[in-house]
């Protein structure tokens, strides 16, 4: 079964469902936003390769969130997808600290071969001063149920410019074996 359309799904919910949600939380920063823009996946026995990818997030209430994402490049005739979607909880530490945990569906695609399971992540955001940098850091583990859970981590930093834009730059690494970078335009709600 084809899978694909869960991240697309999620990212129209957050546009949906944006109007409905506080802009920005206790914590000064705000959990619905959409953003685009290129990936690289950096695997260890292969070489890079550069595409697109869209993630999005659109608060429910004061402290859950939808959230999802896909990444896409292509490896010769063939495309690899890396997509999850899910649910997300936030708590606010301070007025610039949050500590906040997803559970997700997530599945990577090649050549019509899919590997999917769940993905759980817990991690922490952080505004200095609410000033206009963000950082974004977490670990977690993904898991298919045939093979052991893969330990995953990344760190996102977010340049914001005004209370509608960003700029953000991350990576997100699983195993240390396979690196995703991206570097998107982001829109906050």
């Amino acid at each position: 079964m084809d899978y694909r359309w869960i991240p697309a799904a999620a990212l129209v919910a957050a546009v949906m469902t944006a109007p409905l949600s506080t802009a920005h939380a206790r914590d000064g920063m705000s959990w619905s936003w959409i953003e685009g823009g290129v990936s690289w996946f950096d695997p260890d026995d292969l070489d890079s390769q550069d595409g697109f990818n869209l993630r999005g997030s659109a608060a429910l209430g004061d402290r859950f969130y939808l959230q999802g994402g896909l990444d896409r490049w292509d490896f010769g005739s063939d495309e690899l997808h890396y997509y999850k979607a899910g649910i997300g909880f936030h708590s606010a530490l301070s007025e610039s600290v949050s500590t906040f945990v997803e559970l997700s569906y997530a599945g990577i695609e090649l050549a019509g071969t899919d590997q999917d399971g769940g993905r759980l992540d817990f991690g922490v955001r952080a505004a200095p001063g609410n000033g206009p940098i963000e950082f974004r850091g977490y670990v977690g583990a993904q898991a298919d149920g045939f093979e052991d859970p893969e330990f995953i981590g990344g760190a996102d930093l977010l340049f914001r410019i005004g209370d509608l834009f960003g700029i953000s730059v991350g990576a997100e690494t699983f195993e240390f074996d396979a690196t995703i970078y991206r570097a998107n335009l982001r829109l906050s709600f």
